[in-house]
């Protein structure tokens, strides 16, 4: 049963992404975590997720911002020097409490803030900060969006340059989990047979997604976003308090 549940999250979350091009790896690191030991879940997650980014950035390739992507690289990897260094590592409790706080936190930000991704500094800034969080807790999602909201690219080129950058920091989680749980991950929790299903329902729910995007607008992409941040913020934050104070 776990097996089933993790693999249709895995599908759900893979399609939710490919059409507001955030969310979907937010939901799935929530599920995981409640289904399988943290290391583990953080490892399927880190594989399903560089898989729907890796085939997102690849069918709207096209799309891809390349500009923003290079500087964004430059922060990931100042980003993942610190913390492979520091070698940090929460529990379930913090780890929802910190996945929930960076969704309200995104919410709380100044509208005068203006954040755009194609500003060099703006995306050398996304990469530092989304990076960190992103190799901490699997997701950075909603801090990322901050650097897309008020920028003049299309939902298209902002769902296909931010896939671009969540697949490179996917693939520095899959190396930085490797070495710093030394394969706790391939604990008995998950058996080998789950990666390459995960990887399977990923490309389906991720060409999917892609498909729905063209149904929506950009007032619809703005709202929807913004909605599901707020929801699993505060839904987040609650399972973290409860688990701390229980």
């Amino acid at each position: 049963m776990t097996l089933v549940l993790s693999l249709l999250a895995i599908a759900l979350t893979s399609a939710l992404s490919g059409i507001l091009g955030m969310g979907g790896g937010f939901i799935l690191a929530g599920v995981l975590a409640l289904l399988l030991p943290l290391p583990a879940a953080m490892f399927l997650h880190a594989i399903s997720q560089f898989t729907a980014n890796g085939y997102r950035a690849w069918l709207q390739r096209q799309h891809i911002e390349w500009r923003v992507v290079r500087h964004y690289l430059f922060g990931l990897l100042l980003a993942v020097s610190v913390v492979a260094l520091l070698a940090v590592q929460l529990n379930k409790n913090w780890f929802y409490l910190l996945l929930g706080g960076v969704a309200l936190f995104s919410q709380l930000v100044p509208r005068s803030l203006s954040l755009d991704a194609t500003k060099p500094a703006h995306a050398f800034t996304a990469g530092l900060l989304v990076s960190a969080l992103h190799i901490l807790v699997g997701v950075a999602g909603p801090l990322l969006d901050l650097f897309f909201q008020r920028t003049s690219l299309s939902r298209f080129q902002i769902v296909a340059t931010k896939a671009a950058t969540q697949l490179l920091g996917h693939l520095m989680r899959i190396l930085l989990i490797s070495t710093l749980w030394q394969g706790d991950w391939l604990g008995t929790a998950v058996a080998g047979h789950w990666f390459a299903m995960a990887i399977l329902v990923a490309l389906i729910g991720t060409n999917l997604g892609t498909r729905l995007l063209r149904l929506i607008n950009e007032r619809q992409f703005g709202h929807f976003s913004r909605t599901l941040l707020c929801v699993l913020g505060c839904l987040y934050i609650g399972k973290g308090l409860i688990g701390l104070y229980a």
